[in-house]
């Protein structure tokens, strides 16, 4: 995969309030971005909460939006559980690391997205974003 072209991009409050779904890397990035607009709380998740707490709802009914799996995902969150760390909630950042390092990454991000996937298209990845 050539990234040579890749640049960041830094989000605006208009993107973060525009989204569907906000999913950072770790509770601390999720933290920041609810501190900084509270109202996408209910749609914010680290990547590794989101699949779990779907994993618990379960797959998303073909009949319903992206939107609505997701307000029933976050269902029972409250705002003090983004305090402190929880194992797991977070995807660790090689960088400047050991190649072992992004490999880790690489596959524990090929894992969880896989793993959302098959929660969002249980009919195959084909179906159309309704979200």
């Amino acid at each position: 995969m050539d990234l040579s072209s890749h640049t960041s991009t830094q989000l605006s409050t208009g993107d973060l309030s525009a989204a569907d779904v906000v999913v950072t890397m770790t509770r601390q990035q999720l933290r920041e971005v609810v501190l900084q607009l509270p109202d996408v709380w209910p749609h914010a998740f680290t990547l590794p909460e989101l699949v779990r707490r779907g994993e618990e709802v379960g797959p998303r009914i073909p009949a319903h939006s992206v939107s609505d799996w997701v307000d029933q995902v976050h269902q029972g969150r409250q705002r003090r559980d983004m305090i402190g760390t929880v194992r797991g909630d977070d995807v660790s950042d090689p960088y400047g690391g050991p190649d072992a390092g992004y490999r880790r990454t690489a596959n524990a991000l090929a894992e969880l997205m896989e793993g959302l996937g098959l929660l969002l298209w249980l009919s195959g990845p084909t179906d159309a974003w309704d979200g």
